[in-house]
């Protein structure tokens, strides 16, 4: 029986060796899903977000509408409801069109990850007199 040497010059031993086994391949593919759960976990919670101020917001650009028809109010007042009204009307449809392109997303955007410029130092802490 002959002993393998764990030499790091030994490409076998090598960190990130890869023997192509599908094992190795397995756990690309499980972080790949992973990512994706995670992703549509985060989708879910970022649309629920959207419907709920575009609902309040709706909600609200109809109220002021309401009030600035009835006149409750002096008139510059009342035109500033309605023209209140109107924008929110408009921020509404924006958040129609941003929570579409929500939905249409497939996955998390490919990044550059950056290496901090400078490296960090370790520092003592003062010690402590009680």
């Amino acid at each position: 029986m002959s002993r393998r040497s764990v030499d790091s010059s030994h490409s076998r031993w090598r960190m990130g060796h890869s023997t192509g086994k599908v094992n190795g391949n397995q756990r690309t593919q499980d972080s790949v899903g992973l990512e994706q759960r995670f992703f549509e976990y985060d989708r879910r919670i970022v649309s629920g977000v959207l419907k709920n101020l575009r609902e309040s917001i709706h909600e609200g650009a109809e109220q002021l509408g309401m009030v600035a028809d009835e006149r409750m109010f002096d008139d510059s007042l009342s035109a500033n409801l309605s023209r209140t009204s109107r924008r929110l009307d408009r921020i509404y449809h924006t958040l129609e069109a941003v929570l579409g392109d929500v939905a249409k997303a497939t996955g998390y955007p490919d990044i550059l990850v950056r290496p901090p410029v400078k490296l960090a130092e370790i520092r003592k802490l003062p010690e402590r007199r009680e």
